[in-house]
């Protein structure tokens, strides 16, 4: 019965070491791992590219979300639009994130009496200690 304890004893140990070891994954940019994330974005090293010039009706992100949680970055555009990139002003490298199917909605002023209205979740990072300036680009490619 003592060895069943120590050997329990151990892996219990084992486990709760393992669970307090680093939290950083392999791979993850200093921009993933201090400021933001978004699920299935593709982090690219240096500069945002200008991307086109789509007919940006409105843009916004809560900016009262806390360390650790989730924001909704919402897009209306008076275009289609394919993919955003994603970064923080200051820092190297951006996310592409693939745009899905937009919702769309009646525009009262527009050429083509549409708005297409999009939402990406940013994950903040656990480890955000000030605030930052978001940055996106906008990117629709026509075949």
């Amino acid at each position: 019965m003592k060895q069943l304890v120590k050997l329990f004893s151990i892996v219990f140990c084992a486990m709760a070491l393992y669970a307090c070891g680093s939290d950083d994954e392999p791979g993850k940019s200093a921009l993933q791992d201090q400021f933001i994330d978004v699920d299935n974005s593709e982090y690219t090293e240096g500069s945002i590219p200008v991307g086109n010039t789509p007919m940006l009706q409105a843009a916004t992100f809560d900016k009262a979300a806390l360390p650790g949680g989730t924001s909704y970055l919402t897009l209306n555009s008076y275009e289609e639009l394919d993919y955003v990139n994603i970064g923080v002003e200051g820092e190297s490298g951006y996310l592409k994130v693939k745009l899905d199917t937009p919702v769309t909605a009646q525009g009262r002023a527009t050429t083509n009496d549409k708005i297409y209205t999009y939402t990406v979740l940013v994950l903040l990072s656990q480890n955000l200690t000030s605030s930052f300036t978001l940055v996106f680009r906008f990117f629709n490619i026509k075949l």
